[in-house]
């Protein structure tokens, strides 16, 4: 469900930044009308996403109290954690929510705030609302919902691929995902020096970790997918699922 095309950072590869920017954003009424028609017809869980930021919607606790009132989960939430409150998470956890997907997008402060468009302290508050939540449900004694932190690869994070991995497990992530951009300009986009480069970290980082199924690579470019895969496929147990290799 998109209920806002709101957001409060504008990173340089959203496609809706013309939509963020007019600020559009759903009625709690029509929200209500529409959980409930859904719930009539079966529905239980929504996923909050879409073309803005879900948290910065101007009545986000009303529209969460909704899903509360009609017993419909959140089944994934994609934020970028600055909207992530004490009060904010409290509702969300009261709600239910079953997996966040945390859009870090790069390792540091710096980075962050070129490409977000932001300012760089908002890294380190991204980060610091994540723990939060969590320090929320668990004070709150529910369970902890699915955390995975999402980072983007291009030109300018083709050399982060360690640092976000350490970010992942700092945050005690269930999956560290990582996904190469597409449709950005010519200066953005990795060149084949950089692919080399980024092979061979992603090869140590496979190499390296133990447990596959905390890696998530989400992979347009087929070099990387197929790289990926072959890594990953000797060490991949039939009995289960380990680490999750496809493109977007």
């Amino acid at each position: 469900m998109n209920w806002t095309d709101r957001c409060n950072v504008e990173c340089f590869f959203c496609n809706n930044l013309e939509k963020n920017r007019a600020g559009l954003e759903l009625n709690p009424k029509v929200v209500e009308r529409v959980i409930r028609e859904g719930r009539s017809k079966g529905l239980q869980s929504v996923r909050l996403s879409g073309g803005g930021e879900p948290l910065f919607h101007s009545l986000l606790k009303e529209l969460l109290d909704i899903l509360k009132l009609h017993k419909v989960r959140i089944e994934n939430l994609t934020t970028n954690g600055l909207c992530l409150t004490r009060a904010n998470g409290q509702s969300l956890i009261e709600a239910g929510l079953d997996e966040i997907i945390f859009s870090l997008n790069y390792a540091d402060r710096y980075s962050y705030a070129e490409g977000m468009r932001t300012r760089p302290e908002n890294f380190e508050r991204s980060i610091q609302g994540v723990q939060t939540l969590f320090d929320t449900a668990a004070g709150m004694q529910k369970p902890l919902p699915v955390l995975i932190v999402a980072f983007s690869i291009c030109r300018q994070t083709r050399k982060d691929i360690p640092r976000m991995y350490e970010i992942g497990l700092r945050l005690n992530a269930d999956r560290i995902a990582f996904r190469n951009l597409h449709g950005i300009a010519q200066s953005q986009d990795l060149t084949n020096s950089d692919m080399e480069w980024l092979l061979l970290d992603l090869g140590r980082l496979i190499d390296q970790e133990n447990d596959l199924s905390r890696l998530e690579f989400r992979f347009s470019n087929p070099v990387l997918q197929d790289y990926c895969m072959a890594k990953i496929a000797p060490r991949i147990d039939k009995s289960h699922v380990n680490a999750e290799v496809g493109s977007v």
